[in-house]
């Protein structure tokens, strides 16, 4: 036999129970398995919808007029610079210049002086850093352990850290061959290391 559920009816009159508060009176429904609870249809007003929006590009005609006239100029007197150009200033010209975010980045650890210094001599930091890679694995570059500054010694100067994002490849490679690399140099090298001490070397600092 199937049991009959109640519903709880918000309009009926009420009625005063001896030993306990006043009660709703449950209305028989006569349909079996109705549902004991109104159901939640609400919707929270603060819940932001679910949007797929494009992200802006900004566009600045004049640069892109400039550039176009740039390389109406350097048509006859250097075609390569006018092609390069145009390629620019194509749909979807940005993606030759766009930088390679693709490539994990290299976190270099450095003072705010020395990094100034470092940027004064080059604008490729990554290019540098590749050179100073290939060097290393050939061999022909031993770097000297990095000297670490003393705590509480007074000489401490503000730091920073650079991101360059040099060859995947090489910086593998580095990893790759630093225990056995570790017995020559005396100190298990690590690609900052290396590459800020071929920074230091090839620029002088």
């Amino acid at each position: 036999m199937a049991l009959r559920n109640t519903v709880w009816h918000s309009g009926h009159s009420t009625t005063t129970h001896p030993h306990g508060p006043t009660h709703y009176v449950m209305e028989d429904t006569g349909v079996t398995n109705t549902p004991t609870r109104r159901p939640n249809t609400r919707t929270d007003p603060r819940r932001p919808t679910k949007e797929h929006r494009m992200p802006r590009r900004p566009y600045n005609p004049k640069i892109h007029a400039d550039l176009t006239t740039a390389a109406s100029l350097l048509r006859d007197t250097n075609p390569d610079l006018a092609t390069s150009i145009d390629k620019v200033t194509a749909p979807g010209g940005w993606e030759h210049i766009r930088p390679d975010t693709t490539r994990p980045n290299v976190p270099i650890r450095l003072t705010t002086a020395l990094k100034a210094q470092i940027e004064e001599r080059t604008t490729d930091i990554a290019g540098d850093i590749n050179e100073g890679l290939t060097e290393y694995l050939a061999g022909r570059f031993n770097p000297d352990a990095p000297v670490r500054a003393r705590r509480n010694s007074g000489a401490t100067e503000d730091q920073t850290i650079i991101t360059p994002r040099p060859d995947p490849e090489l910086v593998q490679q580095v990893k790759d061959t630093a225990e056995e690399r570790s017995a020559s140099l005396g100190w298990k090298p690590n690609v900052s290391a290396v590459a800020l001490a071929w920074l230091r070397h090839k620029h002088g600092i």
